[in-house]
């Protein structure tokens, strides 16, 4: 915590454990509250972390030396010492391994990390979010129904598919220590994919989706990451204003190139999701979903956050060259294509929309765009969750 002369240091602290001799811990999501406590999200490899209020005590990896598992910590910058904790807890499961074996010998282990984090500013409780690879997440918690009771992913919607992750998104209160503390809790991701060797080798290793960070407002959850998912038909969960924008560009297909990992090329793209986790019913809980990519081999969402108007705003980064623009756009080309590079982007998402985006010629820079192209897919969502696609690595 810095000073507000920007001169020194109100709060600064380390926190973590011994580690497994080669990974320890990482704070990667972080939050602030209104009175100025600050919260940190993470993975750790650690089974000694310092535990206050714990809704899961202890360590749940299979093993440490191979897979993390989640954690989230509480601090007051006002306070010192042992005092200014004042909350932390694991979340996660025992992880998973996937294996290719001779001649091509490849091995994957996953386990669970938290990536972002928000507060309820009317119940001070907290919004965590992030990727698992676990089958045995903390799902679903003690009050609610969650959105996806299982992992798709790690199943492939119907199959065993380690080490492929599903992101979670979990509710936890900090003053409620043991599971009843974690109030809601679900999955949320696609069907996965799964690469084999096959004829050449045995085994199989899968990739899934991971939830790059989390907003919270008026009751409702936002989040957003990438997916292997949306390949096929009812393989990622899209509302039904998204599942009508088929393009180009589309919304409700990834089209994704592919990111060379091993022996495999793993397609991934965006996406932007709402939750309404009051619902009594899990397939009302989805109220906006779409996909948001291009054909290059890689485009994510890295940040979430909503307008007053309700709108949801995004940024992330985008090797595409056919990312979805709009005719007002400050840049219309991704002018890192020519290297094989990435470029930002920034989105604004109408989730009541009913216009899908269109495809327009860019203009140079003497001409008068006079079509208007909005990326604003409509919020009747259907939780559509089916279908196996697979990649068969050559």
């Amino acid at each position: 915590v810095v000073h507000e002369d920007g001169q020194s240091l109100d709060y600064a602290t380390l926190y973590g454990g011994t580690g497994n001799g080669v990974n320890a811990d990482a704070g990667i999501g972080i939050a602030v509250d209104a009175s100025g406590k600050g919260y940190i999200g993470g993975a750790t490899f650690s089974t000694d972390l310092v535990m206050r209020g714990a809704q899961v005590g202890t360590f749940q990896g299979a093993d440490h030396t191979k897979t993390s598992n989640a954690f989230v910590a509480e601090f007051e910058p006002t306070q010192s010492g042992n005092s200014s904790l004042i909350y932390s807890t694991y979340l996660g499961g025992s992880g998973a391994t996937g294996t290719i074996g001779f001649p091509i010998n490849f091995s994957l282990s996953v386990g669970d990390l938290a990536t972002g984090i928000a507060v309820d500013p009317g119940t001070g409780n907290l919004w965590v979010t992030g990727l698992t690879a676990s089958t045995n997440f903390q799902v679903p918690g003690s009050t609610g129904v969650p959105f996806n009771a299982t992992n798709h992913a790690a199943t492939l919607c119907g199959t065993s598919n380690p080490p492929a992750t599903s992101g979670f998104v979990t509710q936890l209160n900090p003053l409620q220590s043991g599971l009843g503390g974690i109030l809601y809790s679900t999955y949320f991701g696609g069907c996965g994919i799964q690469v084999n060797a096959a004829p050449f080798a045995a085994g199989t290793v899968g990739f899934g989706d991971v939830i790059t960070d989390i907003h919270f407002a008026n009751g409702k959850v936002y989040i957003a990451g990438a997916t292997t998912g949306g390949l096929v038909t009812n393989s990622f969960p899209l509302s039904a204003n998204a599942l009508a924008c088929s393009g180009p560009p589309a919304l409700n297909k990834n089209n994704s190139a592919g990111l060379a990992i091993g022996p495999a090329s793993i397609p991934l793209t965006g996406f932007v999701s709402e939750l309404d986790p009051s619902q009594a019913q899990s397939g009302n809980q989805l109220v906006f979903s779409t996909l948001l990519g291009g054909s290059g081999k890689v485009d994510m969402v890295g940040g979430v956050n909503v307008d007053s108007n309700g709108n949801i705003v995004v940024a992330g980064l985008s090797y595409s060259t056919d990312f979805p623009v709009t005719t007002n756009a400050f840049q219309f080309d991704n002018s890192g294509s020519a290297k094989s590079t990435t470029n930002a982007f920034l989105t604004i998402i109408d989730p009541d929309g009913t216009t899908c985006p269109a495809a327009f010629p860019h203009p140079t820079a003497t001409a008068t765009p006079s079509r208007t192209a909005t990326s604003t897919p409509t919020a009747t969502a259907t939780s559509t969750v089916g279908g196996t696609p697979t990649v068969t690595a050559t």
